[in-house]
């Protein structure tokens, strides 16, 4: 029985082949697709888009909204519309929170291959750290996949050393750009997060300013208060 499992693999390995030859379709690897991802943002320069987040755990959900800007070099900026005035900002080695209804911020010193969590991930140095981080394949054969019109091809990740922070994720890149449009992201205490990006527009002029938080005398600071998958 043992001997007949290479052929049977070599067959169905074949068979794969065969069908993607008939149906037009190329054959692509997740490391190719992996690769242009990063070449693009190591070409991108800035981009500004909406976004949103939806979080869920158990029955209940909520939702956030805003508009994100990037620049090259690690720097994000999540302002916040719903809830008004929250924000996430980072400049690539130090990231700020700010909650605006407890008029508090956490800053979050930015080590080794930390990129800033989810909102970190949609940066070049968050891509790279995204890929190291997780072992990645298709999420079907067939790539790249149609949704609602737009295809994409679509990766499921599963983190290769446990930190308590997200354990599995669905990442969804743009067929035309291979830019992430999406990240499903779950976490071992059941908590799934998923941040959208739309409208996104490439190499927008943004001012430096955008990336740079200021503390207030009259703000709650706290330092380093966020874990891995917050």
């Amino acid at each position: 029985m043992l001997r007949t499992i290479p052929h049977v693999t070599k067959f169905i390995f074949v068979f794969v082949l065969v069908s993607y030859s008939t149906s037009g379709a190329k054959f692509v690897h997740p490391t190719d697709v992996v690769r242009k991802v990063k070449d693009n943002f190591n070409k991108l320069n800035s981009y500004q888009a909406d976004f949103t987040i939806v979080t869920e755990r158990k029955d209940q959900k909520k939702y956030t909204r805003g508009v994100a800007y990037y620049k090259k070099s690690g720097r994000v900026n999540f302002s916040f519309t719903n809830p008004s005035e929250d924000v996430i900002i980072s400049n690539g080695k130090k990231m700020w929170v700010y909650i605006k209804r407890l008029n508090a911020v956490n800053v979050q010193d930015l080590k080794g291959s930390d990129s800033g969590g989810l909102t970190g991930t949609f940066s070049d140095a968050g891509v790279i750290t995204l890929f190291n981080r997780y072992h990645y394949s298709f999420d079907a054969v067939e790539q790249p996949v149609t949704v609602n019109k737009v295809r994409y091809y679509k990766l499921n990740l599963k983190e290769k050393v446990a930190s308590g922070g997200f354990a599995e994720m669905k990442v969804f890149i743009d067929a035309e750009t291979y830019f992430i449009t999406k990240i499903e992201a779950e976490s071992p205490a059941s908590k799934k997060v998923t941040l959208t990006l739309s409208n996104v527009q490439y190499n927008a002029e943004l001012p430096n300013s955008l990336f740079q938080f200021n503390i207030e005398d009259n703000m709650k600071v706290l330092e380093n208060a966020l874990t891995t998958a917050q």
